[in-house]
């Protein structure tokens, strides 16, 4: 007489975890002949999954590209933000060459000075760049209700201007303490304009762009500020003084100066 042998049921006297483990191996069983059918239940699960991430994934790509498309006609479109752009990325230009090489000026010129100048330097760029941004905020914010919203690219454009007077000191004089407070100076005059250009990009870009406008805003400025350090690399005689203090008087002065008249060409494209 064949014995046949008796399915595999969960056991209700077991814990439910035991139950639910006897379920999976009958339904994977290939004593119940079930396995193919479990499998090919799994696999159809895994395949709906993966084109569900497949296609959120395609969406969002979409998505993406749209809005960075739309910021793109936005920017464009408008001539003040795009003198914004470029004279932002020309003062980045200068921003970049005095973080890079002003130190190595520093260095050459006041060899005994290194650790004091290191010191020095840490409190004038971090309070006389708050100091900056503080007071270039308050204001422009100020006077753009006095009289309208072109003191925002203004101000900036005159502080470049006579920032750059107080960078000449910090290159041409002959000691060190004199050199350090004109520096403090220059950071007070020149660092006042990234809170109000934000502010005009803010206020002429629809809010649903944005965030990609100022990431590519930013992204932009950087990537032409990064042209002076590999610039006055290349120029740097590598020893003296003069070198590095021409090669900074000259390439600043582009970026305060060329700044300062785009900004001021960007006044007059606000409506």
């Amino acid at each position: 007489m064949a014995l046949t042998k008796e399915p595999r049921y969960a056991n209700p006297k077991v814990s439910q975890a035991e139950n639910d483990i006897t379920q999976h191996e009958l339904l994977l069983s290939d004593n119940e002949g079930t396995r193919g059918r479990g499998y090919e239940a799994i696999e159809s699960s895994l395949d709906e999954n993966t084109d569900e991430l497949n296609d959120s994934a395609v969406n969002s790509l979409d998505v993406k590209k749209a809005a960075l498309k739309q910021a793109a006609r936005m920017v464009f479109s408008d001539s003040c933000v795009c003198f914004i752009f470029v004279a932002s990325g020309l003062r980045f230009f200068g921003g970049f060459a005095i973080a890079s090489f002003l130190p190595i000026f520093f260095k050459r010129k006041y060899p005994d000075e290194n650790v004091l100048y290191g010191t020095l330097n840490a409190f004038v760029v971090s309070v006389g760049g708050a100091l900056s941004a503080t007071l270039g905020g308050w204001v422009t914010d100020k006077y753009s209700q006095v009289f309208d919203e072109r003191v925002k690219v203004w101000i900036p454009a005159v502080a470049f201007v006579l920032g750059f007077g107080p960078f000449f000191v910090v290159l041409f004089a002959d000691n060190f303490y004199l050199s350090m407070a004109a520096l403090f100076f220059e950071y007070i005059l020149a660092e006042c304009w990234f809170g109000p250009v934000i502010a005009i990009i803010q206020n002429r870009i629809p809010a649903e762009a944005r965030g990609i406008t100022i990431s590519v805003f930013l992204f932009i400025a950087s990537m032409v500020g990064n042209i002076s350090p590999l610039l006055i690399g290349h120029l740097d005689d590598g020893e003296t003084v003069k070198s590095v203090r021409s090669n900074l008087f000259y390439l600043v002065g582009l970026s305060y100066v060329g700044s300062a008249i785009i900004f001021a060409i960007a006044g007059t494209r606000m409506r």
